[in-house]
């Protein structure tokens, strides 16, 4: 796919992606953990702080943008943040409608629904634009490496590889991977390039393992998961089959009704999205087969060790903020109903004889159809930031006497990042 197309691409996404909320650019402010890694790279210095782990794993895409930003004004920090967010995200979309996807996903209009689902998917208000949660687009990106055509030029190997490298130091993603290279490599071990990037992705493991082995339960919710049949088929049910079909706002909206709550409904809801992917990654396509596995270890990983408050699974099937920008756990989420959206789209638009894989392909465009009409169109406008005022805060930092320690909110409710006056 010619330049200019990726270009227009590029700006069709983030234009789409800034529809959303257009105060991520317009009006930025740091979320959650931004200010955590401004604060570090801010006392520390730029180098210094790119060693330090987060939740128990190295996150070097974070740790590389905090430090990036400390050449510019502290009132530019946070959009420069959202910014990159923005942008890791846009590159994804740009990776995948590339021409080098096509031996992949061979038709073009696949791949850009696929793109407009990844910007428009509900229930998943707090995965873009923002540098706190960009590395599950990151960790998106690198799945597509893995899958896409051998580049031409030397400029593609060394994107592929900064990709895999970045990516795999940057949270945990690299370790789920790790099967899904390795499984495409024994199908294919004469494919040096695939060795190249199996290569580079375990020794990223590597170092994740040994991170995460030093500090195990570093900055990690303490007590109780909670865990039980009743709250995992609440966080399935509500999360992703309601997430998807009627969004975070749909989903806020019921909490206090029977389908909600009871539990043979929400039995069934939760065994849509798992039998769908099941399916689909018995009889669709390896990729789709891989990206399937690819959310169920997510999904597993997360619901070990979610860094949420407790009880930790009942919270983490409680629907998300539409009041402000408080998402809860719903990151958690995104991978699975990527898949679960995407399965169900590749059920519906398969050419199907039997009689049960008809109906099955009427179901999965029904419920597309839902997803689109009621969860999209419910979820587009995100919940807006609290307004605290982030020029003012720089303004009271910089009057303040050289060596005060300045505490400054931040959203959610009740964050905030501390800095040194200068």
């Amino acid at each position: 796919m010619k330049g200019w197309y990726l270009l227009v691409a590029a700006a069709i996404a983030a234009l789409l992606w800034l529809s959303h909320m257009p105060a991520l650019l317009f009006h930025a402010q740091f979320y959650a953990d931004d200010g955590g890694w401004y604060q570090l790279a801010y006392s520390e210095g730029p180098l210094r702080s790119l060693t330090h782990q987060a939740g128990g794993y190295l996150v070097m895409l974070q740790r590389l943008g905090a430090s990036a930003s400390l050449a510019l004004p502290i009132v530019a920090v946070p959009t420069f943040f959202n910014a990159v967010g923005l942008a890791v995200g846009v590159g994804g979309i740009c990776y995948l409608l590339s021409a080098r996807m096509a031996t992949a996903i061979p038709s073009l209009a696949a791949r850009a629904a696929i793109a407009l689902l990844v910007i428009a998917v509900p229930n998943a208000y707090d995965t873009a634009g923002n540098l706190t949660n960009a590395q599950w687009h990151l960790g998106l990106i690198a799945f597509l490496v893995m899958f896409a055509r051998p580049p031409r030029r030397v400029a593609g190997w060394l994107l592929d590889g900064l990709i895999i490298v970045i990516g795999g130091l940057t949270g945990p993603y690299c370790i789920l991977l790790e099967p899904i290279i390795g499984w495409l490599w024994l199908r294919d071990r004469r494919n040096r390039r695939l060795q190249v990037l199996l290569a580079l992705n375990t020794a990223c493991v590597v170092v994740q393992l040994l991170v995460i082995l030093t500090h195990v339960g570093a900055q990690r919710t303490a007590g109780s998961l909670g865990a039980g049949f009743l709250p995992l088929v609440q966080m399935i049910a509500r999360q992703l089959t309601l997430g998807l079909l009627i969004g975070a706002h749909g989903l806020s909206s019921i909490a206090g009704s029977p389908a909600a709550s009871n539990l043979a409904i929400l039995t069934v809801l939760a065994v849509i999205p798992l039998a769908v992917c099941v399916w689909a990654a018995w009889r669709g396509p390896s990729m789709l087969r891989a990206f399937c596995l690819l959310a169920g270890l997510e999904l597993a990983l997360a619901l070990v060790a979610p860094s949420i408050g407790v009880p930790r699974w009942p919270k983490l099937g409680n629907a998300a903020s539409i009041v402000e920008f408080h998402p809860g756990g719903i990151r958690y989420f995104l991978f699975p109903l990527l898949a679960f959206a995407i399965s169900l789209g590749w059920i519906a638009v398969r050419a199907l004889r039997g009689r049960i894989e008809r109906i099955a392909a009427v179901a999965a465009a029904v419920l597309l159809l839902a997803a689109v009409t009621i969860g999209v169109r419910a979820d587009w406008e995100y919940p807006p930031y609290l307004d605290e005022h982030w020029g003012a805060e720089v303004q009271r930092l910089q009057a303040a006497p050289r060596g005060t320690l300045v505490v400054i909110p931040i959203n959610p409710h009740g964050w905030n990042v501390s800095l040194v006056a200068r």
